[in-house]
């Protein structure tokens, strides 16, 4: 298998662990939210504890019964559907009551337009002053309606949780179900009291019922796909993203190896070093290293040390090479490096200079006396 094939595959499998991570981490809260069986920050057993030692009878279903003496409760959410929303609704025709957790916007309230309540964690009122309890709102924006006869928990001008007539049957809205969770009753349990009496007094047979609609169940419609269609969309466009990656990729082709001449001389890395001395402009410390092979040759002829002095030095090495090299140029070169020693030399100046220092250093190396 190709290695640019074996890539796409890892990269792809660490991508689908990452999203997977990711689902299974901000899903674990929604898995748990508003069950009466969870235990949770956000379950409701604390209040279906509640509901079953006040007296009422709670279970889980996901079918509508003809049964229109109990209360069903429904907690909506984006993910509701257009044909659960419809259902429900023929159902309370018949005669039945529904209340709604609007976990957003309610989706059943029939008659207001709500608005969002923009102060944080104002106190409300129950609809029954006699039992002295204020209800206390877990979250931090809720959806209200206007003020009217029927309103069972208010505020000034707005209400939370209010009743509707819908022909033989009656909907609750309960626009804050953040206030009856687990974690939130810890704090206000008067919350639970009073979910419980407003439960109490609209169940008439004293059961209620959780209502959890199977999407399984339902026929598709334009809507109910739109909703519930999200998470193909967005694994559809991941895969579109790894598909251009990979396209991306691959118009570069595949890396071909470097095929080095082989023989090449030491010349050539003799020039690539001057080239990179002379862009760092480091003139003075090539002609101080070729200064000092030069005097290291001489010291060598001369069996003098190489800090003597220099004048000594060149006497003594003239008298040992005689008429059999020309001593001369080395002075001259000597004197020059001298003279420029620690000042800026110039291009042409610097390359001869080195040129003949070098030259003469291998002459040296050779010359046999």
């Amino acid at each position: 298998m190709p290695k640019r094939w074996i890539l796409l595959i890892v990269f792809s499998f660490i991508s689908a662990l990452i999203v997977f991570i990711l689902w299974a981490a901000l899903s674990q809260q929604e898995l748990t939210a508003y069950k009466p069986d969870s235990y949770g920050s956000y379950g409701l057993k604390a209040l279906e504890l509640l509901l079953n030692k006040s007296g009422l009878t709670t279970v889980e279903s996901d079918i509508l019964e003809n049964d229109y003496e109990q209360l069903v409760i429904y907690v909506s959410n984006s993910k509701s559907t257009a044909q659960s929303r419809r259902r429900i609704l023929e159902w309370v025709k018949s005669g039945g009551t529904v209340m709604e957790l609007a976990r957003f916007k309610p989706q059943l309230d029939l008659d207001t337009e709500p608005v969002i309540l923009k102060q944080s964690k104002p106190i409300f009122d129950f609809n029954d002053p006699a039992a002295g309890l204020k209800y206390h709102p877990g979250g931090e924006m809720i959806y209200t309606g206007a003020v009217f006869d029927t309103s069972l928990i208010y505020r000034d001008e707005q209400v939370i949780v209010y009743l509707n007539q819908y022909e033989a049957g009656r909907v609750i809205n309960w626009n804050d179900p953040d206030g009856i969770t687990n974690i939130h009753l810890k704090k206000y349990p008067d919350n639970a009291v009073i979910f419980t009496l407003i439960a109490a007094k609209y169940a008439d047979s004293g059961r209620i019922v959780f209502y959890n609609p199977n999407p399984f169940h339902e026929k598709k419609d334009l809507e109910t796909g739109l909703q519930s269609n999200y998470w193909y969309a967005g694994t559809f466009i991941g895969l579109g993203i790894i598909l251009l990656l990979w396209k991306l990729s691959s118009r570069f082709g595949r890396p071909h190896p470097l095929v080095l001449a082989k023989g090449r001389s030491s010349d050539e890395f003799v020039y690539s070093m001057a080239a990179l001395f002379q862009q760092a402009d480091s003139k003075a410390m090539v002609l101080d290293n070729l200064y000092r092979e030069l005097m290291l040759a001489i010291s060598k002829i001369t069996n003098l040390p190489l800090d003597s002095d220099w004048n000594l030095m060149f006497e003594r090495f003239t008298l040992i090479v005689g008429k059999n090299y020309d001593s001369r140029k080395i002075f001259v070169a000597v004197e020059i490096y001298h003279k420029n020693k620690g000042r800026k030399v110039k291009t042409p100046v610097f390359l001869e200079l080195a040129r003949k220092l070098d030259a003469y250093r291998k002459e040296l190396n050779q010359w046999n006396p």
